[in-house]
């Protein structure tokens, strides 16, 4: 335990180091190659239907937004949005429309000119149910797109929010309609633009070799800028430890978390450095409410079961095992960071004698003394679904196991696969628990999506398919308050009652820490995506290997 904490320390100091070295001589040197280890294959690299943070990875290299939000993460207002597709834009007197003017230089990969149409195609393409997008219901206060020429978009909103403009510019990635319009929508995910997409944003795709690499170049025509790297290799290895590995022995330049004695390894390693960041990620334990065909769950559509559950289980006890000073407790299905949040919020407070009693009193009872609760002739057992590609949840199920085990829960793990994990999770809907890690939006519409009852379908972004008709009007009251109490109240109320119903249970809140190769220098590595930035990372000349000076750079 003591090697993490000292870690920990030494975490500190690298990112100062690592900060003052990307802003020394040769920063923006162009050329170079930067692969990224990860230990899991991108579920999809078109924008609308990923679903995963390595897809997400490239999807938003390959494509570009209207607006960026500014590393503050500001997400009232327009404050800190600096301008990508459009230039600039005006808001109506009303608020309820916004004009979005575009930039003239904008083009497609294929050389093709960026157009009001594509804006407007994309806002239809995102919303619509065939796609099954998890950006749909950030996108659902945008009413419509209006055209008044090729380079004028107009978006109108529903109703007036402080995070209108947020929602709209941060979840609609621009598509190409002369690539798209033509193919059915129920189609897309095996079409060639799923696999092999073309957009407007810093890199093209070159290949996609599944379960193996992705590989991007820059596009150094590019209308906004020519990215400082040649090429970015996405490099997958299933077992996370080959990933860690491969970082140290300088086979690959970045990996996004390191964790438990990887952390202690890169110390004196002559490849790496370790760097810590405030990440936005997060885990929880989440219960399955619903069937495929919206029947209730035999077992946790039970509200008392669950609260049971989330009492019995010792929260500070599965992050002190499993992160030590690496991770603190969550509170709800946020992060503290985050600009919403009531730090007031108290979430299953652990009393292990009262979750038995409960149990007791609903009928679950040992009574054939096997150590597994009983009731009408059904074991209290239950299946949790778990990612072979996170060594964190894998270590994660087995220290839940335990302390289940002590309510009289049998846990039955089920790792399996990633991609194969999300034919089960959003498929057959044949689990019981799932351990999922989150990498949230900075704004509050990522609540609504996971947890809002108009999100409860299968295949959807509610993944539990959670439902309650107060804890939504107390989000909506809250989102669409522009006074700051009022706000603050709202959202207080909404988590009260989330956690109350307890269709999750919050474990941990990561304090990230990435490892990444002496040679480069990284941009700024933002909380709620490390990855928008590789256009901006750079490899100065005189620390290239032979892998660098292959291709554009050479």
């Amino acid at each position: 335990m003591k090697r993490t904490r000292r870690c920990l320390s030494l975490l500190t100091c690298l990112t100062a180091v690592a900060c003052d070295r990307s802003s020394g001589p040769g920063g923006a040197e162009t050329g170079g190659t930067v692969i990224l280890s990860t230990g899991a294959d991108a579920d999809a690299i078109f924008s609308p239907i990923v679903r995963t943070t390595v897809g997400k990875t490239v999807a938003d290299n390959v494509y570009e937004l209207l607006a960026d939000i500014g590393d503050n993460l500001n997400v009232i207002g327009d404050a800190g949005f600096t301008p990508r597709i459009a230039k600039s834009w005006t808001w109506s007197a009303d608020s309820l429309s916004i004009s979005f003017a575009l930039d003239p230089r904008a083009r497609w990969h294929d050389g093709r000119p960026l157009r009001s149409s594509d804006v407007k195609f994309s806002l239809g393409f995102f919303v619509d149910p065939a796609i099954q997008s998890l950006s749909a219901s950030s996108l659902s206060n945008v009413d419509s797109i209006s055209t008044p020429d090729s380079l004028t978009a107009v978006a109108w909103f529903k109703r007036r929010s402080p995070e209108q403009f947020f929602d709209l510019v941060y979840n609609l990635r621009i598509l190409p309609e002369h690539r798209l319009a033509s193919i059915p929508r129920d189609k897309i995910a095996e079409s060639s633009e799923a696999t092999n997409p073309v957009g407007s944003g810093p890199f093209r795709l070159v290949r996609w070799t599944r379960n193996e690499t992705i590989e991007m170049e820059a596009d150094t025509a590019a209308w906004f800028r020519r990215p400082l790297l040649d090429r970015v290799i996405v490099s997958v290895a299933p077992d996370p430890n080959a990933a860690v590995t491969r970082i140290l022995a300088g086979e690959a330049d970045f990996i996004e978390i390191l964790r438990g004695d990887a952390v202690d390894r890169i110390k004196d390693n002559p490849h790496a450095i370790a760097m810590n960041y405030p990440s936005y990620d997060n885990g929880a334990l989440h219960w399955n409410l619903r069937s495929a065909d919206k029947r209730a769950h035999p077992i946790l559509s039970d509200r008392n079961l669950r609260r049971a559950l989330a009492m019995g289980l010792d929260r500070a006890a599965v992050v002190q095992n499993l992160l030590d000073t690496l991770g603190v407790v969550s509170q709800g299905p946020y992060v503290r960071a985050q600009s919403f949040v009531d730090t007031t919020v108290v979430a299953f407070k652990y009393d292990l004698a009262a979750a038995n009693a409960l149990l007791d009193s609903l009928g679950w009872k040992d009574t054939n003394a096997d150590s597994i609760r009983d009731k009408g002739g059904r074991r209290l057992e239950l299946s949790l679904l778990v990612p072979t590609s996170s060594g964190l949840r894998m270590r994660a199920s087995v220290i839940l196991q335990g302390q289940f085990k002590k309510l009289g829960v049998q846990i039955k793990v089920d790792q399996r696969e990633s991609n194969a994990m999300n034919d089960v999770l959003f498929g057959t809907r044949k689990w019981d628990g799932v351990l999922l890690g989150w990498h949230p939006d900075p704004g509050s519409s990522g609540i609504a999506q996971s947890w809002s009852g108009r999100n409860a379908v299968p295949g959807g972004s509610n993944i539990s398919l959670y439902a309650n008709s107060t804890f939504d009007a107390h989000l909506d009251s809250a989102q669409v308050s522009f006074d700051p109490a009022a706000r603050k109240r709202h959202f207080l109320q909404a988590f009260e009652i989330l956690n109350s119903d307890a269709p999750a249970i919050w474990l941990y809140e990561l304090r990230s820490a990435v490892g990444i190769n002496k040679r480069i220098r990284p941009a700024t590595l933002r909380p709620d995506a490390w990855w928008v930035h590789l256009d901006q990372w750079s490899i100065p000349n005189d620390q290239r290997i032979a892998r660098d000076r292959v291709g554009l750079g050479k």
